[in-house]
């Protein structure tokens, strides 16, 4: 208020020593009937919107924030654990939810605003965790829907796929015939993983997930799926080589396993199933790394995904359909089984040498956020499935 006073004493002499006579009754007049006026409704307003900011106030302090919409999206434990918490701004998003593919089957982030970690939520990430600079690495789901739920695709063709075009399934009888029938092959078999209790990269001194240690990549689980697949007594040859070793151009490696391919069906005509196993890569749109998660009786577990190739681009390949439905009675038994295990089918334009034989199929286990004992576990779970789709058809 002294300082309003202040400057309306100056207002008042500045008018009064710019004239005499009619601009001095003029300037008294300003002063009067329109310089106080306009003050006083000033400082009325200003009263009115300081007691309506301390209103505000005192509601905010007695009334807990407002749940964000991800947050109404998790369990009871979470929200207490989020309406107790402290307010982060929203640009900084600390935690990562994942819920993919609703439109068109793209990944969608989902954050909620918390900075501890939840023991009993499989996507908690703590960013105090990550050193300045690096990049988290953040668990993440990629399902579309699980538990019975639809079946989904990601068509990266231009033909127009239905369910009522595709053959029926009709595979052969291979249980217990005593001929080896699978071949699990490793394209890409440097394909590893993140070393367990890694949360982040450093862009500076990035680590390799790729290794030409077996034990550590791909070909691993080749041999896991291979024993349950002999379990189930079908007979199995696992070419264990990664084959982007055998080359030098990485490029060429499809080169390098339709060859292999190709000389063992020679060799072992009675092989129907072709099975090449992978890893993928998934990077978020914050340039962070995705972990694909979800946990199967307690555990972790690498989501995973089957990729079907076509004769899009001119392949000789008439029968990739078959292939499909193959695909589709695999995941129709994962999603019945198992929450959020397996991401959408994919199918792709190229055909992945899945052309080479009556069935084959791409199977991508996990990414290169995940861990090696993740992909591990999903791979003997998909194993058990693939084997039942097999033998029981």
């Amino acid at each position: 208020m002294k300082n309003t006073q202040i400057d309306i004493r100056k207002l008042k002499e500045c008018i009064s020593l710019k004239g005499s006579g009619k601009a001095r009754i003029f300037g008294s007049s300003a002063v009067k009937y329109c310089v106080y006026p306009l003050t006083l409704l000033c400082l009325l307003f200003g009263v009115i919107f300081t007691f309506e900011d301390t209103v505000k106030a005192l509601s905010r302090s007695d009334t807990p924030p407002k749940q964000s919409e991800s947050t109404v999206l998790q369990s009871t434990p979470v929200q207490d654990t989020l309406e107790n918490a402290p307010v982060v701004p929203e640009d900084d998003c600390p935690y990562v939810i994942g819920i993919d593919d609703l439109e068109p089957l793209a990944l969608k982030e989902y954050y909620y605003l918390n900075r501890d970690v939840l023991p009993d939520d499989i996507y908690g990430f703590n960013y105090n965790l990550v050193p300045q600079g690096h990049t988290g690495i953040i668990p993440i789901s990629l399902a579309r829907e699980s538990n019975g739920g639809d079946m989904y695709i990601k068509n990266k063709t231009d033909y127009d796929l239905c369910a009522d075009d595709l053959p029926p399934l009709d595979l052969p009888d291979i249980a217990n015939t005593g001929e080896i029938s699978v071949l699990i092959v490793h394209t890409h078999g440097t394909e590893a993983y993140t070393p367990d209790g890694v949360l982040s990269d450093d862009p500076n001194d990035p680590y390799s997930t790729r290794s030409k240690n077996n034990g550590e990549n791909v070909v691993s689980l080749g041999k896991i799926m291979a024993d349950v697949f002999e379990q189930y007594g079908i007979k199995t040859l696992h070419y264990d080589v990664a084959l982007d070793t055998t080359i030098d151009d990485y490029s060429k490696a499809y080169s390098a396993s339709a060859k292999i391919i190709k000389d063992t069906l020679k060799e072992y005509p009675s092989i129907q199933y072709v099975f090449d196993i992978h890893r993928d890569a998934v990077t978020l749109s914050t340039g962070e790394k995705a972990k694909a998660l979800c946990q199967v009786d307690g555990k972790r577990a690498a989501q995973v995904m089957t990729v079907v190739g076509s004769d899009f681009l001119g392949q000789d390949h008439p029968n990739w359909k078959s292939n499909l439905a193959l695909a589709i009675a695999l995941q129709a038994r994962l999603e019945d089984g198992y929450t959020d295990l397996c991401r959408p089918i994919t199918v792709k334009q190229g055909a992945f040498n899945q052309h080479l034989s009556p069935f084959g199929l791409l199977l991508e286990i996990g990414t290169d956020g995940n861990t090696l004992q993740e992909a591990q576990y999903s791979a003997q779970l998909l194993a058990h499935e693939l084997a039942q789709v097999i033998a029981e058809n």
